[in-house]
């Protein structure tokens, strides 16, 4: 595997400023800061990808090149905050952004806009997509899929409809037409659907929150018919993806108490499990939709696992490149062959590469963060401890730079929210932040935590105030 030289590929040059050389600690916003690049997408040729760029003052949408940078188009958010970037063919983009509004008895939330982006043309100007459509409101609830048919690019998305009972349906765009009519129709209470390869609904989800009924639709030559049904006024059941093979769907149930997978058939609605296979999340391949791995969440790293075997030897390959780091998969192209990656640790520091499966080159892309190079990273250790009642507790302590051991330094104990979450690997810029000013940090994922068992997170139960603190 070819490795070209860190600094080869660069995002802007701002990017390759180092911070200065000094004695003193490096300024805290360094740490608070938000990422310079994030939510970055590849186009499905892997030709070109799509960023957020910015800082927490302002930032932007820049769409460039993959072989030499170039920028190609840019969009600026203004105050807009940007959640999510789709590429849906190599020139037109698809972003998510949020505002925040009021709704009934002025309770506020976050309302999703989606603004399209058309590069063939030789103004890129910014669009909203659902403007104009028919008895509908012109936001979004979640994100959309890309599809493309005959040739031409559409995206299909969740609405909701100005009618009595405000009903969910399912909008898609014509993106070269710009513009929106629906497609299907759901209920009040539809949570979404899933869309096969084609973009076609092959499912549905309800869920009525009153009576905690949840149920899975499958659409057969008579219309929609009612497959699985459960209740659950907390946490319901979710409808993850379709499966292996594109015959079967994965569903998540909390039913048995603990969270697990079962493979319900498209042909005959049978459900079957619990499943091993998908793990803490599914790897879904961008063309087919269908799974083709699993990530896990442990203590100490995120693994991957893919279910081919040529795949797994090259994710395998990959880790033992950055052996002793934490890497993760950031973006690849609809035939998988290029990809963005995460490198997390004390020689890299948080830094992306692009890697191309065809000429097995892999280049230093840019750092996630401004001004945070690998010299300012403080060591992170994994590790367990014995609470008073003898119950095993996972954590992670951060250490100052160029220390060993935690004696003798003031502690701090910070401590995740939930109380049923969790800390990740990797780069904590709270920890960070605290330790660079000379203080031992200590994560604990104390009892009541999730991740590690249901028999950690009920260990919580009852102990809010008490045994949890």
């Amino acid at each position: 595997m070819a490795i070209l030289p860190r600094g080869l590929v660069c995002l802007c040059a701002a990017l390759m400023l180092a911070p200065a050389a000094t004695a003193a600690p490096p300024p805290v916003r360094l740490f608070g800061q938000l990422p310079t690049l994030d939510e970055i997408a590849l186009s499905p040729d892997g030709s070109r990808f799509a960023a957020i760029v910015g800082d927490d003052k302002s930032a932007q949408l820049q769409m460039r090149s993959m072989s030499d940078n170039s920028l190609l188009a840019v969009s600026q958010s203004e105050k807009a905050k940007l959640r999510d970037v789709l590429w849906v063919d190599n020139d037109h983009v698809v972003f998510t952004v949020s505002r925040t509004i009021s709704g009934f008895a002025a309770v506020k939330y976050e309302a999703f806009d989606l603004i399209g982006i058309d590069l063939s043309k030789p103004k890129a100007d910014a669009w909203l997509l659902l403007r104009n459509v028919k008895d509908a409101a012109e936001i979004a609830f979640g994100y959309p899929r890309a599809l493309i048919r005959d040739g031409k690019p559409f995206v299909r998305v969740r609405g909701i409809l100005d009618e009595q009972g405000y009903p969910t349906a399912l909008i898609e765009v014509d993106l070269r037409r710009q513009a929106a009519y629906r497609v299907e129709l759901g209920q009040r209470d539809t949570a979404g659907w899933l869309l096969n390869g084609d973009g076609e609904p092959v499912a549905r989800e309800d869920y009525f929150s009153e009576s905690g009924k949840w149920q899975l639709l499958l659409r057969t030559t008579g219309g929609w018919r009612n497959m699985v049904t459960e209740t659950a006024l907390i946490d319901p059941p979710d409808l993850l993806s379709f499966g292996r093979d594109m015959s079967k769907l994965v569903i998540r149930s909390h039913k048995s108490g603990e969270w697990e997978d079962y493979e319900v058939n498209l042909a005959d609605g049978a459900m079957s499990g619990p499943v091993a296979d998908y793990g803490d999340g599914v790897l879904i391949d961008p063309r087919s939709k269908q799974a083709i791995g699993r990530v896990d969440y442990g203590l100490k790293e995120r693994a991957y696992r893919f279910f081919a075997p040529a795949d797994q030897a090259l994710w395998t390959k990959l880790t033992k490149v950055f052996a002793g780091q934490q890497l993760s998969l950031e973006a690849w192209s609809a035939d998988r062959k290029m990809m963005i990656l995460q490198v997390v640790g004390a020689k890299d520091g948080v830094a992306l590469y692009q890697f191309n499966r065809a000429t097995n080159q892999l280049a230093f892309m840019a750092d996630r963060y401004q001004g945070i190079g690998p010299e300012l990273l403080n060591p992170v250790t994994a590790y367990e401890y014995k609470a008073g009642d003898g119950l095993v507790i996972p954590a992670y302590l951060t250490l100052p730079k160029g220390r060993e051991s935690a004696k003798g330094l003031p502690l701090i104990v910070l401590s995740h929210g939930g109380p049923a979450g969790r800390d990740y690997p990797g780069f904590d810029w709270w920890a960070q932040a605290l330790a660079s000013r000379g203080y031992a940090v200590l994560q604990p994922q104390f009892r009541g935590s999730e991740g590690f068992g249901q028999a950690h997170e009920a260990a919580g139960y009852g102990e809010w105030g008490r045994k949890m603190q």
